[in-house]
């Protein structure tokens, strides 16, 4: 399952147009992508993604790089870039948003309240006081523009 899903994303990664920033670079920005990704869609670190014993015979044409390597070239401005117009294509493909907004509210309860499953916990900054707290989980945007809770 996981190479199929590899695969799909592989063809998408492929279509979407990204200038190449350096040519002496031995790894490619799509290639980086890849094998970040490969070790996301195996619930795997990055370290093992490097390593050509967790990839199929098939799937490998070049080297891997190191793991010091995948962590520099990720935090890149062209990586970054295009992982950002992975991410835009993905979700305007699919119909429900990948990106989710989480939120939560602290709803507090009086003083004199007998309400045993009323917690105190944090406020604000320095501020504490005893009630509950509403998580909210959105995908059309931030959760405080109004949308429903889904």
């Amino acid at each position: 399952m996981e190479a199929k899903v590899y695969r799909a994303l592989l063809k998408i990664l492929l279509s979407i147009a990204h200038p190449s920033r350096r040519a002496r670079r031995q790894f490619n920005d799509r290639w980086i992508i890849m094998i970040y990704l490969w070790s996301v869609i195996n619930d795997r670190p990055v370290s093992w993604a490097c390593d050509e014993q967790n990839w199929e015979k098939d799937q490998l044409d070049c080297p891997l790089p190191s793991n010091a390597t995948m962590s520099r070239r990720l935090r890149t401005i062209g990586v970054l870039q295009l992982l950002e117009r992975l991410l835009m294509t993905l979700t305007d493909a699919l119909p429900t948003p990948l990106v989710k907004t989480i939120d939560s509210k602290p709803i507090v309860v009086g003083a004199q309240s007998k309400d045993r499953d009323a917690k105190r916990g944090r406020l604000s900054e320095r501020q504490f006081a005893r009630g509950y707290r509403l998580h909210a989980l959105c995908h059309d945007g931030p959760c405080d523009r109004g949308s429903s809770l889904r």
